[in-house]
């Protein structure tokens, strides 16, 4: 009797030919519902700045308290080496002789405990004289947009994740932001890039791209919401929501704006944890109640690979010209 009504189902649209097979060969059988409401939620721009500011370190464990409460997974975009060269700033995850560095990565593995997912969000996220999370580090032409730029970049920051034990799962290019031949080197390390559609930076569906650094698919997953950057934006994304029902809810938030702050001498931030603004909180409940489901982009992945959500993807070969720059 089940299968007679899978089948169906399969007949009316509602899951695939592929999810059948995968539960015959002994897959779950909740992971291809067609229209699923999907939601993915990515900490920005996280880096030793935090442990630089007096109480830094405790908002990122104050979040990741709050999502491990409600029950959800939530991303970690990491910068593994923070650099303020006006200030002779310079400070990595690998600098372990310094405490403050210490710190954070006990709060980083604190989050994992938590409920995080680590990735990679460049080397330094800057060039030049730029200050991380503001600069750029690669480019679509010029000095900064050569594969071996990048293949340097990528090898560094894996290296230093490696040496103190923080697992990485998916790649995000600052400010998304890369030549073609640089998209070729993320993609030889990471099948998951956290980021839209280079081809397309307004892309709303996961774009799965074959041959892409000689993988057979990697998965480029947007964040359609966008970032949110101060109050009216939960009313106006929810709004959003509830107007065009996207499949795929996924946005970004910088964790700093959380809370109210006050700023000491040299620009130290006081974060005042019992003043929140409560923005990401009250998005993430909100989506929740609309019967969104939270849940981790390898994850998401595993159940497109099993035959799931066909209706949030488009793929796409790349073109023999750009596999041979």
């Amino acid at each position: 009797m089940r299968w007679l009504a899978l089948l169906v189902l399969a007949a009316l649209g509602v899951v695939s030919l592929a999810w059948l097979i995968n539960i015959e060969r002994g897959g779950g059988v909740g992971v291809a519902l067609a229209g699923e409401k999907l939601a993915l939620v990515r900490l920005e721009d996280v880096s030793v700045w935090y442990a630089l500011q007096e109480n830094g370190l405790d908002v990122l464990r104050d979040l990741a308290d709050f999502f491990h409460s409600e029950g959800i997974p939530f991303h970690i975009s990491l910068i593994p080496v923070f650099k303020d060269p006006s200030r002779g700033i310079e400070l990595g995850i690998g600098d372990l002789h310094d405490p403050r560095v210490r710190a954070f990565n006990d709060t980083l593995k604190y989050m994992v405990e938590r409920g995080g997912v680590v990735g990679l969000h460049g080397y330094t996220h800057q060039c030049g004289n730029e200050v991380s999370a503001a600069g750029f580090e690669f480019a679509r032409f010029g000095e900064y947009s050569r594969p071996s730029y990048a293949a340097v970049r990528v090898k560094a920051a894996l290296e230093l994740v490696h040496k103190v034990g923080i697992p990485v799962t998916y790649w995000e290019t600052p400010h998304y932001t890369a030549s073609a031949a640089q998209y070729q080197e993320f993609a030889r390390y990471f099948s998951i890039i956290y980021e839209p559609d280079p081809d397309d930076k307004r892309a709303k569906k996961i774009a799965v791209v074959k041959g892409l650094g000689g993988r057979k698919a990697v998965y480029f997953i947007p964040a359609p919401l966008g970032m949110i950057t101060r109050d009216s934006d939960v009313p106006r994304l929810l709004s959003r929501v509830d107007r065009r029902r996207p499949e795929l809810a996924s946005f970004f938030y910088h964790p700093f704006m959380e809370y109210q702050h006050s700023l000491k001498t040299g620009d130290c931030a006081v974060f005042h944890l019992d003043r929140p603004n409560g923005y990401l909180r009250t998005l993430v409940r909100e989506l929740k109640a609309r019967g969104y489901r939270f849940l981790r982009v390898d994850e998401l992945v595993r159940e497109i690979e099993q035959g799931g959500h066909q209706g949030l993807y488009y793929s796409s070969w790349l073109e023999e010209e750009v596999l041979l720059q």
